[in-house]
């Protein structure tokens, strides 16, 4: 077989998904000297997130994703972050900064389960187009007794939100008594509502 042929042949085998995605990880240096806190500045911040690789198949996900270790088994201080469109995890990016985020803190026995699902659902185009749309990225982040969740929007709409986090807590069957952390909004615009923003920090 020629190489023409080859490549032929796995463009066939390839599973394309509906966009790009980018494995990124951190090593939070603010964890890492728990009890002593240090402010960590933007610029301290862009330099501790490192690309890991690429992927627009399934097949080149599966490469990647066999080789990073389990969510429950990250150390403390680490973060894994999986976005869209080559878009890195920092607030003040273009496509994040009109946007924020929501948590989930997870229990550590239960993070490398319910980590792979949420990812499954997010790059598998298993969540409601509208939502999937919303949704910049994806990351977890080691904690000494926990591990946290966390779901990156690219704006702020309060409807938008509590279909996010309604539908998160579906798939990931997260009991309705549990409370998803409060929402953080990465950069105040006209659309940001304190009413808002307390209703659905109450409501959820």
């Amino acid at each position: 077989m020629n190489s023409e042929e080859k490549s032929n042949n796995t463009n066939e085998t390839s599973h394309k998904l509906y966009t790009d995605f980018t494995f990124w990880f951190r090593i939070n240096e603010n964890s890492l000297l728990e009890p002593y806190k240090k402010i960590v500045n933007y610029s301290d911040y862009e330099n501790q997130v490192k690309k890991l690789s690429s992927f627009s198949t399934i097949e080149e996900f599966w490469k990647i994703f066999q080789h990073l270790k389990k969510a429950d088994e990250l150390g403390v201080g680490v973060e894994f972050d999986l976005f869209k469109n080559n878009i890195k995890p920092i607030w003040e990016e273009e496509d994040n900064k009109k946007g924020g985020k929501f948590s989930i803190k997870l229990n550590k026995n239960f993070t490398s389960v319910i980590w792979e699902e949420t990812i499954f659902a997010f790059i598998g185009g298993n969540l409601p187009e509208n939502i999937q749309n919303e949704i910049n990225g994806i990351i977890i982040s080691s904690k000494s007794e926990f591990n946290v969740l966390q779901i990156w929007f690219k704006d702020f709409d309060f409807q938008k939100i509590k279909n996010m986090q309604y539908h998160f807590k579906n798939l990931l069957q997260i009991p309705k008594e549990i409370k998803m952390n409060a929402v953080k909004f990465f950069k105040k615009n006209n659309n940001y509502n304190v009413n808002n923003k307390n209703n659905l920090n109450k409501h959820y």
